[in-house]
């Protein structure tokens, strides 16, 4: 029973998540997990998160940008660029990873890290017909704060699926920031 639930549950977030909000607005639920694929909980086991944006803009500016962002932002070149148009995304994620031998509570060096992640990212778009460019910063922390564990010993208990012991073993609580930078040809 409490399979099915789970089950029902992910159809409905995963059907109603990607509805658009509006015409310039949409947001997106995502989920990645091993059950998808072979079960096995090797390595990257799995993925939740929900992005959201506004697209169709000429300019980032108060109405679809938030101060901080355009501070940061404002004279550099995603915003600069003339004749382009504008998008902006946002991003809430966890994931997490744990090795091949989940029954052993012994540290596994040589093998994936018990390691949960939890990030936001904020992603400005400036796109033409020939060229998109992005710029995005990723802020967020892993180990013990991102929640990982107690998220993967519920999911687990709903679906009847085997506890993993080393826990006690996962990567410790460290910030993480990223700044990057792409171009993409159309």
């Amino acid at each position: 029973m409490k399979r099915s639930v789970l089950w029902f549950t992910i159809f409905l977030l995963l059907t109603a998540g990607n509805a658009a909000l509006a015409k310039e607005e949409f947001a997106t639920f995502i989920l990645e997990n091993d059950a998808f694929t072979d079960n096995s909980d090797d390595g990257y086991t799995s993925g939740i998160g929900y992005a959201w944006g506004r697209v169709g803009f000429d300019e980032f500016g108060d109405s679809n940008t938030p101060g901080w962002i355009q501070w940061l932002s404002e004279d550099l070149y995603i915003s600069t660029m003339s004749g382009k148009r504008r998008a902006i995304t946002y991003q809430i994620f966890q994931s997490m990873t744990n090795p091949s031998d989940t029954e052993t509570s012994e540290p596994q060096p040589d093998d994936y890290p018990y390691a949960g992640t939890l990030t936001w990212k904020v992603t400005q778009y400036a796109i033409d017909d020939q060229v998109t460019d992005t710029m995005s910063l990723l802020l967020g922390a892993v180990g013990p704060v991102s929640l990982a564990e107690p998220l993967q010993e519920a999911v687990h208990d709903l679906t009847d699926s085997n506890d993993h012991n080393g826990w006690d073993n996962q990567l410790n609580n460290e910030p993480l920031f990223q700044l990057g930078v792409g171009r993409k040809r159309l």
